[in-house]
């Protein structure tokens, strides 16, 4: 069974990456480049995502 919050994670990572790579394709990035911040970017996303209920939890103790 999939973690319904890693999966929210994931698909908040992709959504917003279209918008960071419309960026990258607007200023010209080269693609290969693309493809790398890609990777970096989502994995950073996720994990993030992870931290941000970390901290919630703290907030509602």
């Amino acid at each position: 069974m999939t973690d319904p919050k890693e999966e929210r994670a994931y698909q908040l990572a992709n959504e917003h990456w279209e918008y960071i790579r419309n960026v990258l394709e607007k200023h010209k990035e080269f693609p290969h480049i693309i493809e790398l911040i890609e990777f970096h970017y989502k994995a950073a996303a996720v994990h993030f995502y992870g931290h941000g209920f970390e901290e919630a939890g703290k907030w509602t103790e």
